[in-house]
């Protein structure tokens, strides 16, 4: 099939399951399973020495879908997004994944603001903002984040490669498990990002979890007597100064 074109093919792919990510290997074995002819033309003309040597039809078969998968890597993401702008490319360590986003019709409107593609980041934000001065580890965000955005926590779970998901059709243990995706997730990008978004919050670590805490005291101020008081009354205990703050907040509110 010498006008067969894998850049209109993988498109197609893409845009009949908007939302998934595809691996290029995933690509490259899907057009291995749908175009036959296009694998057997690639089988017969590659001179590839791997190929040339293999006997067997399966070991033929991985070797060509591994030469589709490189060849699709060096010439894909260049080409992909200048054909079709819909299509995203995802970075996740040395893997590439691609996904067709069609949310012109699902434009989300909050606080007079309109965010086409869900950030946990933001979400994160708001929800500690609404709970201010509560303390929140990232398996209580994530699971917030599940229970409250249903359709993302269902888009992550179509998407997902995780193995575990992959493996797992009990309902609940799927939700355990996309939780604890999510919680991963967020404990890589929380400390790294949440506070130079919003300095209001606070992350206070205890051993090795971390916790956080939207503190908005601008009308709290605490003269040098009252923590000199506060740390007489609590002899032998260390504070850090977000504990300290929490400590004040209470006292002032009785």
């Amino acid at each position: 099939m010498s006008n067969f074109d894998r850049k209109t093919s993988t498109i197609k792919l893409l845009k009949n399951d908007p939302g998934k990510e595809y691996t290029s290997y995933q690509i490259a074995t899907y057009i291995f399973k749908n175009y036959p002819a296009e694998m057997e033309r690639k089988i017969q003309e590659s001179n590839d020495k791997r190929l040339l040597k293999a006997r067997s039809n399966t070991l033929k078969r991985k070797i060509a879908i591994m030469i589709y998968r490189n060849e699709f890597n060096k010439e894909f993401r260049a080409a992909i997004q200048k054909m079709d702008s819909k299509i995203k490319i995802i970075k996740k360590g040395t893997l590439f994944k691609y996904c067709y986003i069609n949310i012109t019709d699902r434009i989300v409107n909050f606080d007079n603001m309109h965010y086409k593609e869900f950030d946990r980041i933001d979400a994160a934000i708001r929800f500690l903002k609404t709970n201010a001065g509560k303390e929140f580890t990232n398996s209580q965000i994530a699971t917030w984040i599940f229970n409250n955005y249903s359709e993302e926590a269902e888009r992550k779970m179509q998407a997902s490669t995780d193995k575990r998901l992959l493996n797992i059709k009990n309902k609940l243990e799927r939700k355990k498990i996309v939780i604890r995706i999510y919680m991963n997730e967020l404990n890589r990008r929380l400390n790294s990002s949440l506070q130079k978004i919003e300095p209001k919050i606070k992350i206070t670590k205890r051993g090795r979890r971390a916790r956080y805490c939207y503190i908005d005291n601008t009308d709290k101020i605490f003269d040098k007597f009252k923590v000199i008081k506060t740390l007489q009354n609590h002899k032998q205990q260390e504070f850090t100064a977000h504990e300290m703050a929490q400590l004040l907040l209470g006292t002032n509110s009785r």
